[in-house]
């Protein structure tokens, strides 16, 4: 088979253009489509992200994160993802970009609270939805406000708010351990890395009637290999990657549009309406209808 080179995880250097009287760096209108990823990325600060408008998908590691309008993006220094909005689409976000402890030093002595270590994990959210954390949206709006308005103070008060900011972000992402090492860190990157044509593929087409024989073709490994990668990276085989990529869609349409159950389950690549209830129920323990209904998470 002929080889594709990987889409590499690439270390994009903020610190280094940090304002030195005000080390922090704020992009608007940051526009995300729904090409296809030239690179995974990690930063060497703190991002925090919001969500103008649009909707679609955060990769990180083996996690599926939806987003939609509103809610709200943290990554730290370690945390490699990239992102794709629905397709046919593109999200408007503004974005944050600081270290904690630098920046922060003069206003905070809790060194619990400036650290990012503990941000990242199996348990930690990345994603957090309006919805479910109403609070931290609006803190990162107001944050937007200050540095907006320039009023008096307004350089205090931005960083009160970020303060704020950032203890309500780790009291709503429960109890977590930073039992990871780096060098666990940089293996999974470097697995993540192996298969990202497939995850790039999959973002992109899983609305698609696919097979692992496609996924493994576009990627260029045999089948054999691509099931012992996902497995390495990701702890789950093509198929369950798969099915759990549709139904984290599925999941987000249904809190987000008044769309009919049957046309999510189509738009999402399910053919059959009974085969997308099973996989919908069998991931998130409740039927497409009851999850919109009750408002689950």
């Amino acid at each position: 088979m002929r080889k594709r080179s990987f889409i590499p995880i690439v270390a994009d250097k903020r610190t280094k253009t940090l304002p030195a009287e005000f080390p922090v760096n704020i992009e608007r209108n940051r526009y995300q489509t729904d090409a296809p990823i030239k690179t995974i990325h990690v930063h060497d600060c703190l991002e925090i992200g919001f969500c103008h408008e649009g909707n679609g998908i955060f990769i990180c590691g083996d996690r599926i994160l939806p987003y939609s309008k509103g809610d709200v993006t943290v990554f730290n220094e370690v945390s490699a993802h990239f992102a794709s909005s629905a397709s046919g689409t593109k999200s408007n976000w503004s974005f944050i970009f600081f270290e904690p402890s630098v920046f922060l030093s003069d206003t905070c002595g809790k060194t619990d609270v400036l650290s990012t270590s503990r941000l990242c994990g199996r348990s930690f959210p990345y994603v957090f939805s309006k919805r479910k954390y109403p609070l931290i949206s609006e803190l990162f709006e107001k944050l937007l406000e200050e540095m907006d308005g320039r009023k008096k103070n307004y350089q205090t008060a931005f960083k009160a708010l970020m303060i704020r900011f950032l203890i309500e972000v780790d009291r709503s992402s429960g109890d977590r351990t930073t039992g990871t090492s780096i060098q666990n860190i940089k293996i999974s990157q470097n697995a993540i890395e192996r298969i990202s044509p497939a995850l790039n593929y999959l973002g992109h087409h899983y609305h698609e009637q696919i097979t692992v024989t496609d996924i493994a073709k576009r990627t260029y490994v045999s089948v054999e290999t691509l099931r012992r990668l996902f497995h390495k990276a990701v702890r789950k085989s093509p198929e369950k990657y798969l099915h759990d990529l549709r139904i984290s869609m599925a999941a987000n349409l249904l809190e987000n549009t008044s769309d009919a159950v049957i046309d999510i389950a189509g738009r999402v690549g399910y053919t059959s309406l009974s085969s997308f209830n099973r996989q919908f129920k069998s991931k998130k323990g409740v039927s497409p209808r009851e999850w919109r209904k009750k408002g689950k998470f």
